[in-house]
C-alpha cells in the first residue's frame, strides 16, 4: 500500500515538471508564466483534496475511488498534448489582438483550462487513501503523518528523477507517457485490492496497523525499479 502512495506522489511531480515545460511554449518561459502554472497546479490540488476528501467520507470503498482518480489522471496525461494543442491554437489566434499588459488573464485561463482537471483528480488521491486506511478520526490522526511522509518522499524522488534523468534522456512526451503508465498501473492495483480490514479498538473501529518499515522499503524498491530504468 505504501508503494501506491510513493508512486502516486512521484507521478504528480513528474507531471508538474513536464507540463510546466509544455506550457512554457505557450505562455512564454518567463518567471510570470511559471508562477501562473505553479499557482494553478497547487490550487487545483488543494481544491481536489477538498472536493474528493468529502467524497471519500461518503463512499463505501475509498480505495476504489483512489483507483478511479489515478486512472483519470493517467488517461488525461495521455490526452494532454492534444488538449494543449487546441488551447495553443486558440491562444495564438487571440494573442496578437490583446495588449501585452493585459495578457496575464488569458495566460492564466490557458493554464487553468489545461491543468484544472488532472490537478483536481490528483488532489483527491491522498484523502481517498487516508480514508481507506482509517475508519475513525483517531485512526486518521495516527496514520496521517506516515501517509503524507511517504507521499511527499515519492514527490521529491519523482521531480528529481524527472528533472535530472527522464526529461533529458527521453524527452517530455515519453516522460509523461511513462508517468501515465504508472497511473494506470496504480489504478488497476488499487481496484484489485480488497478494502482494508477493520478491528474494534476501545469501542472504535480502526484500520489494522501496518508494518510500515516493510511497506516503505517496498515503496522505495518500486520507485528505484521504475524510475531507475530511465537512467
Amino acid at each position: 500500500m505504501a508503494a501506491l502512495l510513493f508512486l502516486s506522489g512521484a507521478t504528480a511531480l513528474v507531471y508538474e515538471l513536464v507540463w510546466s515545460k509544455y506550457l512554457g511554449n505557450v505562455l512564454g518561459n518567463s518567471g510570470q508564466a511559471h508562477a501562473v502554472v505553479l499557482a494553478t497546479f497547487m490550487g487545483g490540488l488543494a481544491l481536489g483534496a477538498f472536493v474528493f476528501g468529502r467524497t471519500a467520507d461518503r463512499v463505501k470503498n475509498p480505495l476504489a475511488l483512489y483507483g478511479l482518480l489515478e486512472l483519470g489522471v493517467g488517461l488525461y496525461a495521455l490526452a494532454f498534448p492534444y488538449v494543449l494543442g487546441a488551447l495553443e491554437h486558440v491562444w495564438l489566434s487571440v494573442a496578437p489582438h490583446v495588449p501585452e499588459h493585459l495578457r496575464v488573464g488569458p495566460r492564466l485561463m490557458v493554464s487553468a483550462l489545461s491543468l484544472v482537471v488532472p490537478t483536481l483528480l490528483m488532489g483527491g488521491t491522498l484523502p481517498a487513501l487516508v480514508r481507506h486506511f482509517a475508519a475513525s478520526l483517531a485512526g486518521v490522526r495516527k496514520e496521517l503523518a506516515r501517509l503524507y511522509a511517504i507521499n511527499s518522499l515519492g514527490a521529491a524522488v519523482g521531480v528529481y528523477v524527472a528533472g535530472t534523468r527522464l526529461v533529458p534522456l527521453i524527452g517530455l512526451s515519453a516522460s509523461a507517457t511513462l508517468a501515465a503508465g504508472l497511473n494506470v498501473f496504480l489504478a488497476l492495483a488499487a481496484l484489485s485490492l480488497k478494502p482494508r480490514a477493520l478491528v474494534l479498538v476501545d469501542g472504535v473501529f480502526e484500520a489494522q496497523p501496518s508494518v510500515w518499515h516493510h511497506e516503505l522499503l517496498a515503496a522505495m524498491e518500486a520507485g528505484v525499479a521504475v524510475f531507475g530504468g530511465g537512467s
